[in-house]
């Protein structure tokens, strides 16, 4: 389990304060710390995430501030995380030919959601439209049929959870990246200058490393651009 601690959260508020663009106005001003919070935020913890960890961190980093702007419905989110739960009343699947009965299943509870009341029915009239959506290659990126061409990312990424929950992942990237832009999907690359500028005689960095990796390198080509070669002390620990 991953821990971060409030002096350390400070910190980076405190960071960004003093770092982010001046603007000329409060609410632009704002904006700025937001923007450059949420980049330093996201760049530190991910230093410290394993690599299969970090899409979900920026999953749930966007999602917490949609729904701090209120443009997050609880019953969506819900939804997504813990699927169609309760009864619902059931309707003949209308394309068993193509569409998993638990695919069915889960458009009719999703349907219970205002925001996709007509989807059981849009599905039934135009199941066609919708087989095209089901055996895409990437069905986050295909047209929605109808009126839900123009769903919000989110509420897409609900319908791909339905359709095809081996997609999901996908999905969650490409929304991820649509609302808070491409840097969040792409795992930073590990910066030694940035690391060691966080650092401090009480605050030592400590690698977790993958098999295979050695970091050796680096850390002596860092030391030769700091001009502390002659103060580096390698000391073997070995192994197991």
């Amino acid at each position: 389990m991953y821990q971060y601690s409030l002096p350390w959260f400070t910190k980076l508020v405190l960071a960004s304060l003093a770092q982010a663009a001046k603007a000329d106005t409060v609410s632009q001003r704002l904006a700025a710390i937001h923007s450059h919070f949420t980049a330093s935020l996201y760049k530190n913890v991910c230093r410290s995430l394993f690599e299969k960890d970090k899409l979900l961190f920026a999953f749930l980093l966007t999602a917490r501030i949609l729904a701090a702007q209120n443009q997050l419905e609880p019953a969506e989110w819900m939804f997504l995380v813990m699927g169609g739960v309760g009864s619902v009343k059931t309707k003949p699947n209308p394309a068993s030919a193509w569409l998993p009965d638990n695919a069915w299943r889960q458009l009719l509870q999703l349907s219970t959601l205002s925001a996709f009341s007509s989807l059981a029915e849009a599905v039934t009239k135009n199941a066609q439209a919708w087989r095209a959506v089901y055996d895409a290659a990437e069905p986050h990126k295909a047209q929605l049929p109808g009126v839900y061409d123009g769903l919000h990312a989110f509420r897409k990424l609900l319908v791909v959870r339905c359709l095809r929950p081996d997609k999901v992942v996908p999905a969650v990237a490409a929304f991820v990246g649509s609302t808070l832009g491409l840097q969040y999907v792409e795992s930073p690359a590990v910066d030694l200058s940035a690391c060691y500028a966080d650092s401090s005689a009480t605050t030592p960095l400590i690698f977790v490393l993958s098999p295979g990796s050695d970091p050796t390198a680096a850390i002596l080509q860092f030391a030769a651009e700091k001009g502390m070669s002659s103060r580096l002390s390698a000391i073997s620990l070995g192994q197991g």
